[in-house]
């Protein structure tokens, strides 16, 4: 789907991927094995194919980059760029091995539920890898005048950046502004620091945005769609926050909490994903309250 004269989304309608650029592009958000089969039949139906020159991890978590293996045999010319905290962390083993697991599950649950017609093979882990890190500040050149701009969006993840195209002011957030699980409900997921998820969200609201893309769910377009968007995401958090602290002075069991935010935020394409990983998630946002008491 075109979102923009030089924007297109592919993906399954959860896991979203971004193609910038019609002759030399990027690539934006990895997503796990079990949305690259969708991915494959749209690329293969584009005509003319873009030549992808960089593929952008916009944060490490294991549904935002265990697709970048199948991507960088796709696409092997293609420099794969991230945070460096996200080269750091897929750096270690152990880490990139629960991130396969994780990615299996996934997979399980699509080709039991015939989402997809084949289990993916498991990604080569080996592959997890950024080439080069970016930062706040540092631009990508994309010819025809095209420019990704980095902008640093730490609180959903340390790693977590967000990429802006100002030539037609879409801006690609990932998970930094919340997950929208359906046109009601955004989750907050203010996973590594409460302050900074919400000190992201602002910055991010600065700047003058046509077509708001997410790592999950749907595109939003129009300025006054974004910005309400962005708000409703802020006050998401901040009512989670404070339902989270009221419970939690009140005497909560901290497993118990978990549970009820647990069956409150993790549905539609999130409920895909393996239980532990997505209890661990919610405990983390706990925590994040907890800390600031």
């Amino acid at each position: 789907m075109q979102i923009s004269d030089n924007v297109m989304l592919l993906g399954n309608g959860h896991f979203n991927h971004y193609i910038v650029g019609r002759s030399q592009a990027a690539l934006l958000e990895c997503g796990m094995s079990a949305g690259i089969p969708a991915f494959i039949r749209q690329w293969e139906s584009l005509n003319p194919q873009p030549q992808v020159t960089h593929i952008l991890v916009l944060h490490s978590h294991f549904d935002h980059v265990c697709g970048l293996p199948s991507f960088k045999k796709m696409f092997p010319q293609a420099q794969v760029l991230g945070h460096a905290a996200a080269e750091k962390l897929l750096a270690k083993e152990k880490v990139r091995q629960l991130m396969q697991m994780g990615d299996e599950m996934v997979s399980q649950v699509y080709f039991e539920d015939h989402r997809i017609s084949e289990k993916p093979v498991p990604p080569d882990i080996a592959l997890l890898q950024i080439d080069q890190t970016v930062g706040e500040g540092d631009t990508i050149s994309l010819g025809s005048g095209l420019t990704l701009q980095i902008i640093e969006t730490p609180g959903h993840s340390s790693c977590s950046i967000s990429v802006y195209l100002p030539e037609e002011e879409v801006m690609f957030v990932s998970d930094a502004a919340g997950t929208a699980i359906n046109e009601g409900i955004i989750a907050p997921v203010f996973f590594q620091d409460y302050d900074l998820y919400l000190d992201s969200l602002r910055k991010l609201m600065n700047y003058p945005t046509r077509v708001l893309a997410l790592g999950h769910g749907p595109v939003i377009s129009g300025y006054e769609q974004v910005q309400d968007f962005y708000q409703r995401s802020l006050q998401s958090a901040q009512d989670a926050f404070a339902a989270i602290k009221e419970e939690l002075l009140a005497g909560a069991n901290h497993d118990l909490l978990t549970k009820k935010f647990y069956d409150q935020y993790i549905k539609g394409g999130l409920a895909d994903y393996p239980v532990q990983i997505m209890l661990a998630s919610v405990g983390q946002l706990i925590n994040n309250v907890a800390k600031r008491m």
